[in-house]
């Protein structure tokens, strides 16, 4: 992590439950893509939840969240000679959402990331 990204991180720690969520609704605002990855991630236990938290939170994630992710991948990429490897960059990025689950022991939602995404790559 770099030292801006410290000091960002660093400044929203300080911000109350009801400034982040305004700045979120900013940034899905100016970048609506972000709403899919939003989705993911609040479905996501977090590290410094206690256990019986996580095993509470029983939550499934729409596959449509995980379609809309890897057809931003897609369109973004383009149809040039390097659009494969644009694509992977950002595909991966939701595979390791998917590993972020499965490390939590949210097995049914890490399923739901990978047949997804393995899904709409075979498309």
């Amino acid at each position: 992590m770099t030292k801006k990204h410290e000091t960002l991180f660093w400044r929203l720690k300080g911000k109350s439950q009801e400034e982040l969520v305004v700045l979120l609704e900013h940034l899905v605002q100016r970048q609506p893509e972000v709403e899919a990855v939003l989705e993911l991630l609040v479905e996501l236990p977090l590290s410094g939840t206690s256990v019986p938290e996580k095993q509470s939170r029983k939550h499934t994630i729409d596959p449509a969240a995980i379609r809309r992710q890897a057809d931003v991948a897609f369109d973004r990429a383009g149809d040039d000679w390097d659009a494969a490897g644009r694509a992977a960059v950002e595909l991966e990025q939701i595979y390791v959402i998917g590993q972020d689950f499965a490390q939590a022991g949210a097995w049914v939602n890490a399923q739901i990331v990978y047949a997804t995404l393995a899904e709409e790559i075979l498309s």
